[in-house]
């Protein structure tokens, strides 16, 4: 049995990091300051709220996205401002 996944188990690829990790381990790595996530503004009602927010590494950029939760939003600006930087 083993045989027959070998192949597949040896030449899969590691699974992609979360957009947040992944800008994280960037700065880290450019020995910049962390990424700074802020809310800049919630709208829609208190049922079906709409976040908006900016991550920022000082001295390198910054990006903003739009999600139905703070943890959604926060993970599109960081995956914006990974674009920008690669």
């Amino acid at each position: 049995m083993r045989q027959a996944w070998a192949d597949r188990v040896s030449t899969h690829d590691k699974a992609p990091k979360h957009p947040k990790s992944a800008l994280q381990e960037w700065a880290a790595a450019n020995e910049k300051k962390p990424p700074a996530y802020q809310t800049k503004h919630r709208s829609g009602p208190h049922h079906a709220p709409k976040f908006v927010v900016e991550v920022e590494i000082k001295g390198v950029g910054t990006a903003t996205a739009e999600g139905f939760s703070k943890q959604e939003a926060e993970t599109a600006a960081a995956k914006a401002l990974l674009e920008k930087l690669t």
